[in-house]
């Protein structure tokens, strides 16, 4: 049965942006990651090996941005994040990683970037 995992609004600081000047400090960012895999076995034997543990998600997530502390572009961080949590978790059959730049437009309330991967 295909399931879901869906983690709402990771929040992280970084330094991103177009320009030096915004790349000087450090700037709020939120991802949103849904999981796609197949849960048959989790659902019937409730172990947590036999899923995604999206605590480990997130701190693979956290290591990754620690290490990774600057982008220009939230198209390059979003795909870096997505390709990280694909590679990383075999079981996954699709990833669907969106980063969100609050700080992006004054006008608006969010600006952000979705990434798609799936496995062939």
């Amino acid at each position: 049965m295909l399931g879901k995992i869906t983690i709402k609004e990771l929040q992280y600081t970084l330094k991103i942006g177009v320009t030096e000047q915004e790349r000087q400090q450090l700037q709020p960012l939120f991802i949103d990651l849904d999981l796609y895999l197949d849960i048959t076995d989790a659902i019937q034997s409730q172990d947590i090996t036999t899923t995604v543990n999206y605590s480990d998600v997130q701190k693979k997530i956290k290591k990754y941005l620690e290490e990774h502390e600057s982008y220009i572009l939230v198209e390059r961080l979003c795909d870096d994040v997505a390709t990280l949590v694909f590679s990383s978790f075999p079981l996954l059959y699709k990833v669907r990683c969106t980063c969100w730049k609050p700080s992006a437009l004054s006008s608006a309330k969010n600006v952000g970037v979705t990434v798609v991967k799936k496995r062939k």
